[in-house]
């Protein structure tokens, strides 16, 4: 037979937390509301894009959110939780992080540039632009800035012409 302090003991917790729970909810509805009428607002009256309108938006709700849950569980569930979640985020996103550092360099570095000639593979290119993941090429090609990491090319610098 089951111990009868148990579930008394877990209502009781339940009915203690009732109202931080409840008021946690309300607080995270009204934000949603607000938030809203924010993106909106940022969106339609003050002619920002979509994008910029949503990231408002967002960044809002996950600081309204995360606070929430380290009022209802503990800062330290939370950090534990997020900490996780931020590991499993940068191994999913590590071959971006690579392929961006990896153009940064190759910038900073003034390693090679627009018109100039590069040579990779055996395919010879002439450079349009550097950009953040992909670097691309006056003929339309695109050649992922990790290329330039993992394997051997030539650059011949060039000016370019008018």
């Amino acid at each position: 037979m089951a111990d009868p302090t148990t579930f008394e003991s877990l209502f009781s917790s339940v009915w203690n937390a009732l109202d931080d729970i409840l008021l946690s909810a309300g607080v995270f509805l009204i934000t949603r509301i607000l938030t809203r009428v924010l993106k909106y607002s940022l969106h339609s009256y003050f002619d920002t894009s979509k994008f910029v309108a949503q990231l408002v938006e967002f960044f809002t709700m996950t600081i309204v959110v995360v606070f929430l849950l380290s009022h209802l569980c503990s800062p330290v569930v939370v950090q534990s939780l997020f900490g996780g979640l931020s590991i499993g985020v940068g191994y999913a996103f590590q071959p971006y992080i690579i392929s961006f550092f990896t153009g940064m360099m190759i910038r900073a570095e003034g390693m090679m540039g627009p018109c100039d000639k590069v040579d990779v593979q055996g395919q010879e290119y002439v450079i349009d632009h550097i950009g953040m993941f992909y670097v691309q090429m006056t003929d339309g090609t695109y050649i992922p800035n990790t290329a330039f990491q993992s394997s051997g090319f030539r650059v011949v610098k060039r000016k370019c012409e008018e």
